[in-house]
């Protein structure tokens, strides 16, 4: 408290810094008459973000909706279409068949997914492994059968455009 009295100050704003009536003072990031900086960084990501966001309402959106739609409608060859509601769905998981191929889906994702990812964690960890004599032949395995198609691929090219004895340059 006598720190306050000593330099004479009581929180107030000294009379220079307080504004004139109907005079604003401009606020960080904003121009005067003009939107925030944030406002038009927002919209400067909406507008970017924009033809993504159209495409992905037209192409992905729009026909799971209409495929939707689609599945609740009944059509028949000679009496047309018809609304059946969730008939169909009904039918499909009702059906013993259907239910066969979704178990056989689910066991084969059950046991395919960790084993996939068990084997390359494994071949991730072998080819991370500098030291090792088997990380070097693995590594040569891994990566032969991408490297030698170019091999061959620029070696038969060179042989085609050889002025010696090349069949198109002779």
């Amino acid at each position: 408290m006598s720190l306050l009295r000593q330099q004479g100050s009581t929180g107030a704003a000294p009379p220079s810094a307080v504004p004139a009536r109907g005079l604003r003072t401009p606020v960080a990031g904003r121009r005067p008459g003009g939107l925030s900086a944030r406002t038009r960084h927002k919209g400067m990501g909406l507008l970017l973000v924009s033809p993504f966001l159209l495409l992905f309402l037209a192409f992905l959106v729009a026909p799971l909706c209409y495929a939707f739609w689609l599945s609740l409608r009944t059509s028949t060859l000679v009496g047309g279409d018809h609304f059946s509601w969730f008939a169909n769905y009904k039918q499909t998981f009702t059906d013993p068949q259907f239910l066969s191929g979704v178990r056989r889906v689910v066991v084969f994702g059950v046991v395919q997914i960790p084993l996939m990812l068990g084997l390359a964690l494994l071949g991730a960890l072998i080819i991370d492994e500098v030291t090792s004599r088997l990380a070097k032949v693995f590594r040569m395995t891994l990566f032969m059968p991408y490297a030698v198609p170019a091999v061959i691929g620029a070696l038969m090219w060179g042989f085609l455009y050889s002025p010696t004895f090349g069949p198109v340059n002779s």
